[in-house]
């Protein structure tokens, strides 16, 4: 099986941040990120400017010539939308080392489509690196399709066909012409899973009372990573307008701004 890790944190902020700090050990590496747009350009935007100029950095949108044109580049890291995966897959000579995969709960609500074209690029790449919130009774539901995404459908202690008849105790409800299925978990099914999780992947959990001494000193506010690749000078003037009108927003290149 790939080299796998799994984030679980409450803090998708922190979990972005923390799968940073796993690649950034070489600029050799070429990463791919898959993220939804908004997630983009608020969180991984934070996340990566502790990097600074060391990585050069792409982003899969516009036509799709712009969208080959950032798939082909020389950019070490790519970020592109779950949708946009699988324009990744079908280009040729194009092979990442490293995949991250973001909100895997929000991705179980895509198309299907999109979700087997993340689930190839994961079974084509050597490292993945998945990112959820945390484990707890309330989304435990959505684990056999999370793994699925993740390439990771056969885990020895954890059969996917019988997940919820390990994990759960199923009660039919009648209500009008209808039939209901109720799931409750069993007791200890969270711990049993975290366990057999923590066999099979490099799991970190991050609680919320973790993120709050974490040093964010050397980040940027915000860089420019917008998808039509505007220039410092553009973005630059576009935070001093900010700042006239009294929007500070953070600082950029040593400066409070």
């Amino acid at each position: 099986m790939n080299n796998v890790s799994m984030i679980f944190s409450d803090d998708l902020q922190a979990a972005a941040e923390a799968a940073v700090k796993n690649i950034c050990y070489s600029i050799d590496m070429r990463v791919v990120i898959v993220a939804t747009h908004s997630a983009i350009n608020e969180r991984w935007r934070r996340a990566i400017s502790g990097l600074g100029n060391a990585y050069t950095i792409a982003v899969v949108r516009g036509s799709v010539k712009e969208k080959d044109k950032a798939i082909r580049s020389n950019a070490r890291i790519i970020f592109a939308s779950p949708g946009s995966a699988g324009r990744i897959l079908t280009a040729k000579g194009i092979k990442a080392d490293v995949l991250i995969v973001d909100d895997l709960e929000g991705l179980v609500k895509i198309r299907k489509e999109f979700r087997n074209n993340i689930s190839a690029l994961a079974h084509n790449t050597a490292q993945i690196i998945g990112i959820n919130c945390s484990l707890n009774g309330e989304n435990l539901r959505y684990l056999p399709e999370i793994l699925r995404i993740m390439g990771m459908e056969e885990i020895k202690g954890m059969p996917l066909s019988g997940f919820y008849e390990r994990y759960y105790f199923r009660d039919y409800l009648r209500k009008d012409k209808f039939t209901i299925c109720r799931l409750e978990l069993k007791p200890g099914a969270v711990e049993a899973v975290k366990r057999v999780l923590g066999e099979t992947c490099d799991m970190q959990l991050i609680n919320k009372a973790d993120t709050k001494d974490m040093d964010v000193s050397g980040y940027e506010e915000y860089i420019p990573l917008d998808y039509k690749e505007k220039s410092r000078y553009g973005f630059m003037k576009w935070i001093r307008e900010e700042k006239a009108y009294g929007k500070c927003i953070g600082n950029y290149n040593d400066q409070y701004v």
